[in-house]
């Protein structure tokens, strides 16, 4: 259950130290502060200190308003995505805690580091003509921030999906929030053992007017979708964490 994982992730909960949370569902939450009444630890919650407003947003770059009175302006963050200004609060709240605890943290310093992010992984984008972008959710909130972001920035654009997932995800899910964007799928089986087979995944999009490639490899997967996509679409690598090597090594192989 939800408050199980809860209790076990509550374990990093030291005596008397902190704890700052993001946003988490009710039963989660009041988890955290069960255990911080234990461990005689104060509790914060970011989304209750920094309020963030989204004031514009393009590929690598979201610009945000704080209206705290400690961190306030305008700053830019080089990650996309509307759940990214939750992350932002959260650090944020960490460093106006840490300036409690003596540390030196500025305006300057926070700003410069917003906007340096490099995060593999997470919309990154690795090539252009056309636009590859690898990400690696892999659950059905991860994939819904995905397709919000895609069809927010790319909204003019055919969107094309290299997939591999793992068995025990809520594969339904998943495949119905990436085929209410999709131009076209490609579904691909990951060299993991716990790997969902890419045929059993192909058959759960059959029903989505959609085209649908045959199952391949992630090697095959992605080198298919470049030549059968256009040099002004988008083609999104997702599903998993292990996608993302193999799928790499054929896009270097194929731009070097």
């Amino acid at each position: 259950t939800l408050e199980e994982i809860a209790t076990e992730k509550a374990g990093i909960i030291k005596p008397g130290v902190p704890c700052l949370v993001g946003d988490l569902p009710p039963g989660a939450e009041e988890v955290a502060i069960q255990f911080c009444e234990k461990q005689n630890s104060a509790f914060f919650k970011a989304g209750d200190i920094y309020k963030l407003t989204m004031l514009s947003e393009k590929s690598g770059a979201t610009q945000f308003q704080s209206t705290n009175d400690k961190f306030p302006g305008d700053m830019q963050l080089s990650l996309n995505g509307r759940h990214q200004l939750s992350n932002a609060a959260i650090a944020l709240t960490a460093c106006e805690l840490l300036l409690k605890d003596g540390f030196k943290v500025n305006h300057q310093h926070i700003s410069f580091g917003f906007s340096h992010i490099n995060w593999s992984g997470r919309f990154e984008i690795v090539g252009q003509n056309p636009t590859i972008i690898l990400d690696v959710a892999h659950n059905p909130a991860s994939i819904a921030s995905l397709a919000d972001i895609l069809s927010h920035l790319y909204a003019d654009r055919k969107i094309y999906f290299v997939v591999g997932l793992m068995q025990d995800k809520d594969v339904e899910l998943i495949v119905e929030k990436l085929a209410q964007i999709a131009y076209a799928v490609q579904p691909v089986s990951i060299d993991y053992a716990r790997a969902l087979p890419a045929q059993s995944l192909r058959d759960r999009f059959k029903r989505y007017d959609i085209i649908l490639y045959e199952a391949k490899s992630v090697s095959g997967g992605v080198g298919n979708v470049l030549q059968q996509c256009e040099n002004d679409s988008v083609v999104c690598i997702t599903g998993s964490h292990y996608i993302a090597g193999e799928a790499m090594e054929k896009i270097k192989g194929l731009t070097s």
